[in-house]
């Protein structure tokens, strides 16, 4: 039983090391993906901010 166990440990920690497998679960995440929309959006308003700066002083 303990060897089992130690077996399954092991697996799953090689299995979670996996860069693949952590994007996947970056990708699936709900605090990760909502991460990334909050960082789109103050990218998007820092662009849309310089760009009517940009035409304010033409």
């Amino acid at each position: 039983m303990a060897s089992g166990l130690e077996e399954v440990t092991v697996l799953s920690t090689r299995f979670l090391r996996s860069p693949r497998v952590q994007g996947a679960l970056k990708y699936e995440s709900p605090y990760w993906r909502s991460l990334a929309a909050n960082r789109i959006q103050v990218a998007w308003r820092y662009r849309k901010k310089r760009l009517s700066r940009a035409d304010s002083a033409v």
